[in-house]
């Protein structure tokens, strides 16, 4: 993979390469047999409800059995972030099939400290305390509150209901953050202002779930947005605060395997969004692509490929809604680069390999039953990263993407964690060490 960017590689060749990953054909499920789902008996769920679980299966009573979707509908159920560990296994009389499936549940309500690091970055600590519940009445409802202080303190609330009105289709979520950020724009590096934004975010979401793997969305919220020294051209509104609205929809295709870290299947997110309504002073829209492929070789060994992009158009932007790369995504290689523009191109290539596991660890003298089932396992990764930001009066041919390549050892955690140890190198061969938490993509 180090060739391609010795050689200096293109972005129509490196588009190349990540559509013909995504042409591969993936493993073929057969139509099925003639043997027909009798029951599907879950077990283990003290707290969950049964249908949370057989939503995610493909499998339906009465319709054919297919045994070669049971290992993937148990990646799909652990996928729920619910429980520890999920075993599925079945039974056949002769031309009727039972399935068991058997979860093992995680501890679900935490009053929690905050901590962590913001945009990736080991020195922007913040600190605080929460309260989660991931799965409210039994239903996979999610709620949250908290707060945090250090760098770019906030407080959040949020409710998720997968299942709103009682229907399985229907979905909700409604939040509400307060942030007091630092500047991100580095326009302003040269004249050293390092002025801080205070933003009130609202949003609210309503959607319906098409199919097991396709949803649509349609979201409304207001934001305020307000910063601590008035720039022209950071703020739109005169009077130095944008107040205005925001609406979108979005639509999503999800068929990966495991969403903490994915060896097979396809995720399509692709999403309109217009900020400004009436006469505010904040008017323009934006699109948002980000397609990603994961196509098994082996049993151990999968190549993974993604496409980002998000454009804007309208009115120009204020500085706080433009793109960059450097914080949440990155390039490694130029890990701690920033690359700020309106537009932003990303691409990247990578080749996991499962070394070890997942395996399971019993911890018989657990305080609770919930943390008694512990997951783990670690992968071996190879990578290749290109990006690229641009304002709309650039010319896109004349654009000169930023890249990096490297491998790395990933740890898979136990609720849901990934820790990820890994060495790049950029264009010119310079290396860095990078220590992150999550899977890239």
């Amino acid at each position: 993979m180090g060739l391609f960017f010795w050689n200096g590689m293109s972005i129509r060749l490196y588009i190349t390469v990540i559509l013909l990953v995504a042409l591969l054909p993936a493993a073929a499920h057969s139509s099925g047999s003639e043997v027909v789902v009798d029951n599907i008996v879950v077990s283990g769920n003290k707290i969950t409800d049964k249908s949370v679980i057989i939503r995610e299966m493909r499998h339906r009573v009465g319709e054919h059995f297919m045994p070669e979707l049971l290992a993937y509908e148990r990646d799909r159920i652990y996928s729920l972030g619910l429980f520890n560990r999920v075993d599925i296994h079945h039974s056949v009389n002769e031309d009727r099939a039972t399935i068991f499936v058997d979860v093992h549940e995680r501890w679900y309500i935490f009053p929690v400290p905050v901590f962590g690091v913001k945009d990736r970055d080991w020195s922007k600590l913040y600190y605080g305390l929460g309260v989660v519940h991931y799965n409210f009445r039994g239903r996979n409802e999610k709620l949250w509150g908290g707060f945090a202080l250090g760098y770019d303190p906030w407080i959040s609330t949020l409710y998720s209901n997968p299942a709103i009105f009682g229907s399985e289709d229907l979905f909700f979520e409604t939040q509400f953050i307060y942030t007091r950020t630092e500047n991100r724009s580095v326009l302003y590096e040269e004249e050293l202002r390092n002025f801080k934004e205070t933003r009130y975010i609202f949003d609210v979401t309503h959607g319906k779930r098409l199919s097991i793997f396709t949803t649509l969305a349609f979201s409304l919220g207001y934001r305020s947005i307000n910063a601590s020294e008035f720039i022209p051209g950071h703020i739109k509104s005169p009077g130095g605060t944008d107040n205005y609205m925001i609406g979108s929809v979005a639509f999503k295709f999800d068929t990966r395997d495991i969403i903490e870290y994915p060896m097979y299947g396809t995720f399509l997110h692709a999403a309109v969004s217009k900020s400004g309504f009436g006469k505010s002073h904040v008017d323009h829209f934006r699109t948002l692509l980000d397609a990603r492929r994961f196509v098994p070789i082996s049993d151990r060994l999968s190549i993974a490929g993604r496409v980002y992009t998000s454009v804007a158009g309208g009115r120009s932007l204020p500085h706080y809604s433009h793109m960059f790369i450097g914080y949440e995504e990155k390039i490694r290689g130029h890990f701690r680069d920033i690359y700020e523009g309106e537009n932003v191109f990303l691409s990247s290539l990578e080749a996991r390999f499962r070394l070890l596991g997942p395996k399971y660890f019993e911890w018989k003298n657990a305080l609770a039953p919930e943390f008694s089932m512990l997951r783990y396992g670690i992968n071996l990764a190879l990578f290749g990263d290109l990006g690229t930001t641009w304002y709309r009066d650039e010319a896109i041919h004349n654009l000169k993407p930023v890249k990096g390549f490297g491998a790395g050892i990933h740890l898979l955690l136990p609720y849901s964690g990934v820790l990820r140890i890994e060495y790049a190198f950029d264009e010119s061969f310079d290396g860095e060490f990078i220590i992150d938490l999550f899977v890239m993509f």
